[in-house]
């Protein structure tokens, strides 16, 4: 990061992860988390989100995480009225669905469930 390359960082960042335990899904959320937050890649983010998933299916933290990006995403997709309508909408089905698998592994997410998809009034917190 310190020559401004972010692009060439997380890919060196998960070369170096994968390298030491490609079957630890925790590199792969890694990953996935600096490709959304730091270089806005949702599509690549997703991506590495369902590596991590496979390894670790009921990872509550990579459940949540990767549903929020795809209820977000498709939510930004929806504003833009873009031509990927019935991909935006089962983007946000499968974010949901996976939402809420993470409120059942951890009953603690729920508020932040309904945060994210909107179901609950900024008033209630």
């Amino acid at each position: 990061l310190r020559d401004g390359n972010a692009h060439a960082a997380v890919e060196t960042f998960a070369a170096v992860a994968k390298a030491c335990d490609p079957e630890w899904a925790e590199a792969h959320r890694w990953h996935a988390k600096v490709l959304d937050k730091a270089l806005h890649d949702p599509d690549r983010a997703a991506e590495a989100y369902d590596k991590a998933l496979v390894l670790d299916p009921k990872n509550y933290a990579i459940l949540f995480e990767l549903g929020a990006l795809l209820v977000t995403d498709a939510r930004a997709q929806a504003m833009l009225g873009g031509a990927r309508g019935l991909e935006t909408a089962e983007r946000a089905s499968r974010g949901a669905e996976l939402l809420g698998r993470a409120a059942e592994l951890n009953p603690l997410l729920q508020p932040k469930v309904l945060q994210v998809i909107g179901t609950r009034d900024d008033d209630d917190f």
